[in-house]
């Protein structure tokens, strides 16, 4: 069980499930330990994707390049969020696009 942005505790699945009922355009996957870096819960980022039937937002643990590409990849996001990698300094949007062209992960190519 993972809390909620509104401090309520729910089921991952179930949540995303109740956003699609009620008509939302995205569902999103936060790691239940917050922002870790050590890369999105990739196994419940995976459990809502095949259970929803609208995009997928991963958020919440990035640590690398190779994290945002393994919620894409391993975790079925469609999407996903990053901050703290890019604020601190730890690599530039650059970097991830070129990682995402080289692993066939649709992104709009870096601008020259």
């Amino acid at each position: 069980r993972h809390g909620s942005a509104h401090g309520r505790t729910s089921d991952p699945v179930s949540a995303g499930l109740e956003r699609q009922k009620r008509f939302a355009r995205w569902a999103g996957t936060r790691h239940a330990e917050g922002d870790t870096r050590g890369g999105y819960d990739l196994e419940i980022t995976a459990a809502v994707s095949r259970a929803v039937g609208i995009p997928v937002v991963a958020s919440g643990g990035a640590g690398s390049p190779e994290h945002l590409a393994d919620a894409v990849e391993r975790g079925g996001a469609d999407a996903v969020l990053a901050a703290g990698i890019f604020h601190f300094g730890e690599c530039t949007i650059r970097q991830v696009k070129e990682l995402f062209v080289s692993r066939g992960i649709p992104v709009r190519p870096p601008a020259r």
